[in-house]
């Protein structure tokens, strides 16, 4: 890929972000990734940033020097991940624990404080071993 001179990606469907190798191809004289769905800043090196804002447009999720749209500093952590999407499945999953603990210990503290609810379930617990696991 070193030696790759002109590289036309335009009008491809291509969808995602573009990989930080491709500032690494030193020979890249020509490179249109126009009209594409890709997203995310362009790698802000040496190589990428010789060409022009129509290599990149018709990408709307797009930004970064040489495209007008500049990206937000909290949108991009330093491995490249969205923080958003981060706090969002860290937000998830501690609901999911806080309501799993919550159901849980309401479930347990019902049947230790209560004692008709402790009576009902340990006889529900002594009925269904009787019709389903005795004879196994």
């Amino acid at each position: 890929m070193n030696k790759l001179e002109s590289l036309d990606l335009s009008h491809n469907s291509l969808s995602g972000r573009i990989p930080n190798e491709m500032d690494q191809i030193n020979n890249l004289a020509f490179l249109s990734l126009a009209f594409n769905n890709l997203s995310g800043s362009i790698p802000n090196g040496v190589q990428l940033g010789t060409f022009k804002k129509a290599s990149f447009e018709g990408n709307p999720g797009l930004c970064g020097l040489p495209l007008e749209k500049i990206c937000s500093s909290d949108r991009i952590g330093d491995d490249g991940k969205h923080d958003s999407q981060t706090l969002e499945k860290t937000l998830f999953y501690t609901c999911c624990a806080l309501l799993f603990g919550l159901g849980f210990w309401g479930f347990l503290g019902g049947l230790f404080f209560n004692l008709r609810w402790r009576m009902k379930y340990f006889k529900f617990i002594d009925e269904f071993y009787d019709m389903y696991l005795r004879d196994l």
